[in-house]
């Protein structure tokens, strides 16, 4: 038995747990934020990006030779992200953050998603796996441009001044 490795599907179902329970919590978010347009529509571009990639790591499961694998440490880093990114999704569950509250969360969510896919982009010996996770990169250093952006104009104008944020960041 292997014990420096995991199989790449464990570690492939893991991070689509991360995307899908991310896109869960951003469509909470677009909810939650109805009355405040950009906002929401904010959420729902983030949620439908996360549930790209939780669509993108479906069909890199479906590329994947059965037998590959990837370092036990990974997947432990994959793993604690999952579960922190439950708890979070939960938290916010039970006590509705205020909308810099949820974009702080969503910030410290992205960040760490990104960590995760730039040392498994580095890691992956799957040619298909790494351009999934650089591509997923991209998307989320926008994700965390757009929720920077967002948080200066709420820290700016505040949050119920009327002031509604931009469409485009």
């Amino acid at each position: 038995m292997n014990t420096t490795h995991v199989k790449m599907l464990d570690f492939l179902d893991t991070c689509f747990e991360i995307e899908r329970v991310s896109a869960e919590m951003y469509r909470f978010f677009a909810d939650r934020f109805l009355g405040d347009r950009s906002a929401c529509l904010m959420w729902r571009k983030t949620a439908r990006d996360e549930e790209n990639h939780a669509r993108q790591i479906d069909l890199a499961r479906k590329a994947v030779d059965s037998i590959s694998r990837v370092s036990l440490a990974s997947w432990h880093k994959a793993a604690a992200t999952l579960e922190g990114t439950r708890q979070i999704a939960g938290m916010v569950r039970d006590s509705p953050p205020t909308l810099e509250d949820a974009i702080l969360l969503a910030l410290k969510c992205e960040k760490c998603m990104e960590s995760i896919q730039t040392e498994n982009a580095r890691k992956v010996d799957e040619p298909v796996v790494n351009r999934m996770f650089e591509g997923m990169i991209k998307e989320d250093r926008e994700h965390v441009r757009m929720l920077e952006s967002a948080l200066c104009r709420i820290r700016e104008h505040g949050e119920d001044a009327g002031y509604r944020m931009p469409l485009s960041a």
